[in-house]
């Protein structure tokens, strides 16, 4: 939610999943058209960060992912992130870095590891 409202104040169009299963629902259904990024939480219901971002990469193998945990940069993060994962952003969000995070992704630049 905290996310979904940042992203609004800085004038992205979002729409949330419920958890990890309804994120890989709602990219199925949107053919990942329309898309630009999604951003995974490592800690969801139903499929964690990683089998999420592992099934929306079957779907689009060049999506763009943030992932985020208020764990910390992890081993289970990392492995998101060697799997293609843009960035890592840890929770709680300051704007500054999560908009940093945010336009990085969607300018397609080379990946951060934290």
């Amino acid at each position: 939610d905290i996310a979904s409202q940042l992203l609004t104040q800085l004038g992205y169009t979002v729409t949330t999943a419920t958890d990890g299963q309804d994120a890989v629902d709602r990219y199925t259904l949107a053919g990942g058209g329309g898309i630009d990024l999604v951003i995974i939480d490592m800690m969801m219901p139903r499929m964690g960060g990683r089998d999420c971002f592992r099934a929306l990469r079957r779907i689009n193998p060049s999506i763009r992912a943030i992932v985020s945990s208020g764990y910390g940069l992890n081993e289970a993060v990392q492995e998101i992130l060697d799997d293609g994962a843009i960035s890592f952003v840890q929770k709680p969000y300051a704007l500054d870095q999560f908009s940093q995070a945010v336009e990085t992704a969607l300018k397609g630049r080379a990946r951060l590891s934290g």
